[in-house]
Formats: C-alpha cells, structure tokens, sequence
C-alpha cells in the first residue's frame, strides 16, 4: 500500500505494528520541515500511547508549540508532526479547533483502543478508507486500498450517475466514491474506530467545523472599504503562515486575479527571496493569459518558468494522468497542472503556493451565482435592491436575461428546447447521452442524499450555493486533483484562500460585497488594489481554459477512435453505438459536440487507465498485509526506524 503511493513520499518510509497487534501504521514522507530523521513517521509517544500517521502540514505549528510548552510539553524536533501528536495528547479531539493546515492523519491511541482519524476543514488533502474483510484500512489514494483482496472495486452506480447527471463536480459530493467499497472522509470531518480484540467498528463520525450558510449579513450592512481591508490582512497573514518551509517554495501563475494575488504577497512578506513563479502557457491561443502573467512577473521580478502542453504530450502522458487521479478530471487544463508541477519538480521548488478556494467563496462564478443572490433578495424582500442588482448584472452580461433565455429555461418547455437545438446546429450530445438511457434511469435511484446545508430555505440561497461549491462539489474536485496531480511529482501545493478564517469571514459579508453590481469578487478587488497590476485587478473572470476543443477536434481524433474502441470497465453501462459515431464523427459534427466528446473521453480513459488497473491490482488479505508489517518476509521493516519521542 505504502509502495504503491511512493511518490507521495520519496524522502523515507516507515511501517509499525502496536504491541498487541491490533493496528499497523504505514507513511511515507515527503520532507518539509525538520529533514532530519527526528521527522521520521509513524511518530510515536509511548509514554501517552500515541502512535500517528500524517500528511499534511500544520501552519500554525510554531504558535501551537509554544502553546503546549506553557502547558509542560517538551519538543525533540521541528517538526508539525510532534506538534499534532502532543495537542491530541493535551486535548483529545478537541485539538482539531487549535489547527491551521491542511491534513489527514490517523492517531492510535492504545490506551483507548481507538482510531482517531480525520480531514482538514476544505478536505485539501485526502483521506479514504474501506472495510478490508473485517479490518478498517485507509490511505490517502483509492489505488492503495484496491490492492486489498476484500474491497470491492466495482462501480458506485449511484455516484457514476450523478457524475452523468452533473459533472466531475459530483464525483465528491458525498462519502461515497466512485468504488463501491471506498468511502471518503468528508471536509471538517473526524472519525474513530474502535479496536479489539473481537471487533473493528466505526464508533463515530462527526462534523467539527462549518461556516455558518444562515449568518450572512444582510443586505448594505457593512462598509466595503473596511472589508476589503480586514480580507487583505487575513490573505496576509494566511500566506506568512503558508511560507514556512524548510524547502524551497514557489507558486503557481495563471495571470489570474487568485494566483497573482497570492504572488504579489509572497514578494510583499519576502522582498529579497528568489520566487520562482511556473505558469501554463498556451501561446498560439486566444484565451492564453501569458500577458496577464507576465505582468505579475514584472511588478514581484520573479524566477519565470512556462511550459507549453500540447495534444501530442497528452496522449503520450494520458495513462499516467489518470492512473495518479483516481477519478475522472475536470478538463484538460487539469493536464495543464501536471505539466506545471512537473516543471516545478524539475526546477527544484518542492512546496507551491496557488490560488483555489477564492471563487467558491467570494463569488467568482458569475452566471449562477448571480441567479442565487437575485433569488436571495427577493426571497428577502429587499425588492429595490433586487432591482437595482439585477440591472447592474444585466449591465454585465445581457444575454443572462434575454427573454428567450428565460423562457427556454422553464421545465414545461423542455421538448421546445429540444426542438431548437436540433434545429440551429447546437449540440446534441450531453455528458448523460454517452450512457444506456435504461441502465442511467435505474442508476438514478441511488444518488447520494443532498448534505443539510444544501437544504436552507432560498433566504440563504446565495449561501446555500457557496457552501456546496466550497465544500461538496467544485472546490472539492479541484483540490482533489491538485492534490493527486502535485504529488504525482512529489509535490506539496499549499492554498491560502483556504483557510477557515478567510472562510468564516467571507460567509458572514453581505452579498453586494461579493458581486454587486455585476461585479464578482468585489471585495477582493477592493482588498488587492495598489497590490496587484491594476489590468489584473480590473479584468474579467477567466478560468484557466487550454485549447482543449481544438485539441479534440483536430491533433487527437485518432487517438480518441482506439480510446473508444476499449471502454474498459465501465463499458457495459454505455452507449456504444453513440460512442463509436461520436469518435468516428467528421470534423464538423465533433465541433458541433466537442463538449459531449470531452466527457465521453474523460470517462473512458478512467476507466481504462485507472479502474481497469486497480480492478486488477494484486489482491492480498488486510491480515496478510499485517503479517508483512510484523517483518515476515518484509524489506522494509525495521530498516528505518520510526521517530520514537520519551
């Protein structure tokens, strides 16, 4: 399991057994803070009982240490890692609420005979785990549990038909994943299993962190000059914490308001560092924002590196893409991401910063969230208000109000939108038609249950929906794959947008301060003015878009024809006829549908280059697995001790 996943952590590797046999530890490190062996992990405190296994990093490790000494604690290392284990061991699972980081991390605790495990509040790093034939396992990655003989590989019906239904952005809306016998822990979750020696059983699962989606302010309640203020000190010092390292750090630039934002602090906070900024660049494009970049580069005089994906490198690379994620992605430009963190692991930069979890949380996703603060005020009865915003958005985007747009939006006009498609060239084929129209009718009956937050009343309904794109669906698949994708290269992506403070305060403004008057992400821009380059500043939201159509219709039409011909597992739940004229189709009918094409080549090279692999992983017992950690026949066992602390 721990082989399998090497690459998270090529700096050492560590397995330990408990005493009286019933938990087995397995880490492998990725070396950020304290390079010395005292960082070794599994980390053990023997004196309390605790043994842990962590990935992640605690930020506000310093403050939390000095913290703990004035409680009688002493340290060995400089390490976040001991750190976590002496809060447990101070304060139980309270110590949750002391954090600032991003984690997943499993602590035995033997006097208690439990597990404690648990995610980080945005669930930046992963943990999922699965009934192993009676024992609880977990990793970080669902190709490590898939080697275990007793976890059931096969597709999650239910999760696959919400993933047809609505996209990549479905595939983490619950605890279910897209394998039967894999759960997920969710954001700002906690769990622990209790162990003995007659049972293994999950005693309790538990929530221990939410923004308040029923707290926002109301309408014109607060003054937007002291917000964007307050944010711009949050941002600050968010990125201070986010720059201690003991490897060099760098940071991701798309051009964009998010990631020039953090760079311009990164040189604010460290005017004499060498920043080393690593940029997606698409040159012969028109959505290429290599300008806008190159403008950050100038203000900070940063390092520059680019690189250029192609096609070509995309289907050279697809199956090792795929293999590291897990899931289906997003869209090409997660391939872009990979090719920037392995320019960075090139360049030697081990720890990047970014910018994900700023549009989720202070509205940067214009169209529909425009939708939900309207349908707020309304439901408020700030009917002036209403008027007023919904002309400041007209302003902005005109056709979001045409009234033919309007009325083809109605449900009981759906044949007439049918109609109308098919009559004026428009696409034909959604992410639902690449399936057997009966097998995604019965699928449907086992979607996941909506979360309780995205049950309050329209009231909150702007809320209603940052919530679920910050913690269920869009956010959630984006730092799934930048979590995959950047330790694939052994690399650590840190993201200062998401941290519970900027999260609390951001659901707690009013909504105008979000995107009033057809503006999106009013308060940072207000917070980031005379920071960033003013044509940044002002600039339209953008997201980083590849030449992905292009790239389909053109350069990998053949490739896609030998991809569609072997779907792998998930064939059997296809429109093979669809898909097999949709491959071979001309070059105007592949414009025409080129979305349709995308969803239909994300879903079969997971299913090839993932879920074949893992299906067909080799299978041992979680028991046999524990005899090997016991040293029966294992390389590795005993050769790195673990950090043993007294």
């Amino acid at each position: 399991m721990t082989d399998i996943q090497s690459y998270r952590g090529p700096d050492g590797e560590g397995l330990w057994r408990s005493p009286d046999g019933r938990c087995v530890l397995g880490h492998r490190r990725l070396a950020i803070l304290d390079l010395s062996e005292r960082g070794h992990q599994p980390m053990l405190d023997p004196e309390a009982g605790l043994s842990i296994t962590y990935n992640g990093e605690i930020y506000n490790f310093v403050e939390l240490r000095d913290r703990l000494r004035g409680l009688g604690h002493s340290f060995r290392s400089e390490t976040d890692t001991e750190v976590l284990l002496r809060a447990y061991a101070q304060w139980g699972s309270d110590c949750l609420a002391e954090l600032n980081g991003m984690f997943a991390f499993a602590i035995w605790d033997a006097r208690r005979g439990v597990l404690f495990c648990a995610r980080d509040r945005f669930g930046e790093k992963p943990f999922l785990y699965a009934d192993a034939g009676g024992a609880f396992a977990f990793a970080s990655e669902a190709k490590a549990l898939a080697i275990l003989r007793d976890v059931d590989t096969e597709i999650d019906e239910g999760v696959l038909a919400a993933y047809a239904e609505s996209g990549h952005t479905q595939i983490d809306a619950s605890e279910r994943t897209l394998l039967r016998g894999v759960r997920q822990l969710l954001p700002a979750h906690a769990m622990e299993v209790c162990i003995s020696d007659d049972r293994t059983e999950i005693a309790q699962t538990w929530c221990y962190w939410s923004v308040d989606v029923e707290g926002r302010r109301g309408y014109g309640k607060d003054d937007g000059k002291r917000a964007a203020g307050e944010l711009l000190e949050l941002m600050t010092d968010s990125v201070r914490l986010r720059l201690r390292s003991d490897v060099p750090v760098g940071s991701c630039l798309s051009g964009g308001l998010d990631s020039s934002a953090v760079v311009c602090l990164v040189r604010l906070l460290e005017p004499g560092a060498d920043l080393r900024t690593f940029t997606g660049r698409f040159p012969d494009d028109a959505l290429d924002e290599g300008h806008y970049a190159a403008m950050v580069v100038d203000a900070c005089q940063t390092h520059a590196f680019e690189v250029a994906p192609t096609p070509e490198r995309f289907a050279a690379e697809a199956a090792r893409v795929y293999w590291h994620a897990d899931f289906p992605i997003g869209g090409t430009s997660q391939f872009a991401q990979w090719c920037v963190f392995q320019l960075a692991s090139e360049n030697g930069v081990t720890v990047l910063l970014d910018g994900q979890g700023s549009d989720e949380q202070l509205g940067g996703y214009g169209n529909q969230i425009t939708q939900e603060f309207l349908k707020q005020l309304w439901h408020q009865g700030e009917r002036r208000a209403w008027f007023r915003e919904r002309a400041g958005a007209a302003r902005s985007n005109p056709m979001l109000f045409s009234w033919p747009r309007l009325l083809l939006a109605r449900p009981e006009l759906s044949t007439v939108r049918d109609w109308l498609r098919r009559h004026t060239g428009r696409s034909q084929v959604d992410r639902g038609n690449v399936f057997r129209a009966d097998w995604l009718a019965a699928a449907r009956l086992a979607l996941p249950p909506p979360s309780p937050e995205e049950q309050v009343g329209d009231e909150s309904a702007l809320s209603r929906l940052l919530w679920t794109l910050s913690f269920r669906s869009m956010l959630s698949g984006l730092l799934r794959y930048g979590d995959r994708l950047s330790m694939a290269h052994s690399r650590e992506v840190r993201l200062p947008f998401c941290d519970h403070r900027i999260a609390e305060f951001a659901f707690g403004l009013p909504p105008e301060l979000l995107l009033g008057d057809g503006e999106v992400k009013r308060v940072l821009r207000g917070a980031i003015r005379g920071l960033v380059p003013e044509a940044i500043v002002t600039r339209p939201k953008q997201g980083f878009i590849p030449p992905q159509h292009s790239w389909l219709v053109g350069p990998l039409r053949d490739w896609i024809v030998e991809i569609a011909d072997d779907p792998g597992p998930v064939g059997p739940l296809l429109n093979r006829e669809r898909i097999a004229n949709l491959a071979g189709a001309d070059a105007e009918t592949r414009r025409r549908e080129v979305t349709g094409l995308w969803e239909m080549v994300n879903l079969l090279c997971w299913s090839r280059f993932s879920l074949a692999r893992m299906q067909q992983s080799r299978r041992v017992s979680a028991w046999e697995a524990t005899a090997d950690a016991r040293g029966d026949g294992d390389r590795r066992a005993g050769e790195t001790p673990e950090a043993t602390f007294e």
